[in-house]
């Protein structure tokens, strides 16, 4: 079948895709394997402002204005009134913003990209802007079959069940669940209850079940699927002067720049920054400082942004160190190669940051 041309391809039909088909112009294709709504990707719960600004108020379940986290040893409650969060239908939700989105949406797979065309279940479809918004899948990007690397990837598992509630509760237990988090989110009738893994573990119904009975709730259907922790993208710089058609970006290999990080393995915390001069182990390696001798940091560990310098996002990929060695002061000598070609770098995606902070707990048990 040849090619038909379109002025913009979206693939996935979840939250991502259908944002950004809402928004393009002109003849819009909008791919998904699935029905729109139909396959549950999320736990639905935001700040009641994003229904009401989107147009899919219709959607909303059930207002929150209590968020509750429970640990093994203390609750902690927080006053959610100011900004209420909400629950949400999937499907409402999804088929409400497809109704905004001028788009013509095609059920079928999506095997990857050959000689410039998006190659379907139903055919090979062309476009000069093609997005990938299949999330872990990585239809376009990934290539056909990838697999989410838990590194990279979070799994969540949750279920319905007959539990009324007020307010958004999180549970923290390792006992219940290392490396994660679980979640009981009132829906209007009902409640969803579900567990997190941040290392990628997908076998988690055994756990989700034992809370389930220790709660004495019986469980509905179940459903889960894989997410991102963080971008796959390396990390570049920061925009600091921006221009009518142009900005500057003061890149990590600045030495005048620097960014707070962490070593993802063993959670070093440290700072990056560019070399005054060419070093042994790599002229455009980043120089990590004021890391502790005896802190745990080895040749292979991967580096991260800790968001402490309010400037990038927690979770960024920064580098890997490349040389770890004795310093001449109470710092070791650590340098990490960035994980960014700087070198043939072409495109670039801006991160905003608009974050307010969360009120201070009304009362901790």
């Amino acid at each position: 079948m040849p090619a038909r041309d379109y002025d913009a391809i979206v693939v996935g039909a979840s939250f991502g895709g259908l944002a950004v088909a809402r928004e393009l112009q002109g003849e819009v294709l909008l791919l998904d394997r699935n029905e729109v709504g139909s396959v549950q990707t999320s736990a639905c719960g935001t700040p009641l402002w994003v229904p009401e600004a989107l147009g899919v108020s219709d959607s909303v379940l059930q207002v929150h204005d209590r968020l509750v986290i429970r640990t093994p040893t203390r609750t902690v409650r927080y006053d959610l009134s100011a900004v209420p969060f909400c629950t949400f239908d999937y499907r409402a939700f999804c088929e409400g913003l497809l109704a905004q989105c001028r788009v013509r949406f095609l059920r079928t797979s999506v095997s990857g990209i050959q000689d410039g065309a998006v190659v379907t279940g139903a055919g090979r479809f062309t476009a000069p802007v093609i997005v990938d918004c299949s999330g872990w899948r990585r239809a376009l990007v990934g290539g056909a079959g990838a697999e989410p690397a838990r590194r990279h990837h979070s799994f969540g598992l949750e279920t319905h069940t007959s539990l009324q509630d007020e307010g958004l509760t999180f549970l923290l237990d390792r006992r219940l669940i290392p490396q994660g988090l679980g979640w009981i989110f009132p829906v209007g009738h009902g409640s969803l209850v579900g567990l997190g893994s941040y290392a990628g573990r997908s076998k988690l119904k055994p756990a989700l079940d034992r809370l389930l009975r220790d709660h004495g709730m019986a469980a509905g259907s179940y459903h889960g699927t894989y997410f991102p922790n963080r971008p796959l993208r390396s990390t570049v710089g920061r925009v600091f002067a921006v221009g009518p058609r142009a900005a500057r970006v003061q890149v990590l290999l600045d030495r005048d720049g620097a960014a707070g990080v962490l070593v993802e393995r063993s959670r070093v915390p440290g700072v990056v920054s560019g070399q005054v001069s060419s070093q042994a182990a790599g002229a455009e390696d980043l120089v990590l400082k004021y890391v502790p001798e005896r802190s745990d940091v080895v040749v292979g560990d991967v580096v991260v942004t800790s968001g402490i310098d309010r400037i990038y996002p927690k979770g960024l990929v920064v580098g890997r160190v490349r040389f770890v060695g004795k310093g001449s002061g109470l710092f070791r000598d650590i340098r990490v190669e960035p994980s960014a070609r700087f070198d043939r770098l072409e495109e670039v995606l801006v991160v905003r940051l608009a974050r307010e902070p969360l009120d201070t707990p009304r009362s901790v048990e």
